[in-house]
């Protein structure tokens, strides 16, 4: 979410300083305007998800060590684990993700596929790059996740 969101505002920058009449039927300082707030709500977005999510490795969390800095695995391994860590954290065995979390990769696959955005697709550029976004962290949870599950299954007994 970082880097999208620096990424949006220097286009929103090149938007606004580097434009001349109208494009995508918006003057230069409305498109600009909008992807610069856009890519600043991303970039908090991020930095606060990096400092809530910042905890000491090997943490205890409902009996269960977090594996924050020992993720394991290529992603093709990452990939192939995700349906066995859904199992496992439906079923309680794994408690470092929580069911609010699979709830939340669950709404951002909806807001994904849904037509109906925050940000309606027929406006250009920041139409599309909401669902960027959400794919984006939608994706970097899930491999970290998974990583981390790989390396809580290979230490379990």
């Amino acid at each position: 979410m970082l880097v999208f969101g620096a990424v949006l505002v220097g286009l929103g920058l090149v938007a606004v300083f580097g434009l001349e009449g109208e494009h995508l039927g918006m003057s230069p300082g409305l498109l600009g305007g909008i992807l610069i707030v856009l890519g600043g709500l991303s970039f908090v977005a991020g930095v606060a998800r990096r400092l809530l999510r910042r905890t000491p490795a090997g943490r205890v969390v409902g009996g269960v060590a977090e594996y924050r800095r020992d993720a394991v695995g290529n992603p093709w391994e990452r990939f192939r684990a995700i349906p066995a860590l859904i199992r496992e954290v439906r079923a309680g065995r794994y408690t470092v993700v929580t069911k609010r979390q699979l709830l939340l990769w669950a709404a951002a696959v909806v807001y994904i596929v849904s037509p109906i955005d925050v940000i309606p697709d027929f406006i250009p550029v920041a139409g599309q790059a909401d669902d960027a976004g959400v794919l984006i962290a939608l994706l970097s949870s899930m491999f970290g996740e998974s990583g981390r599950y790989l390396s809580w299954r290979r230490t379990k007994p």
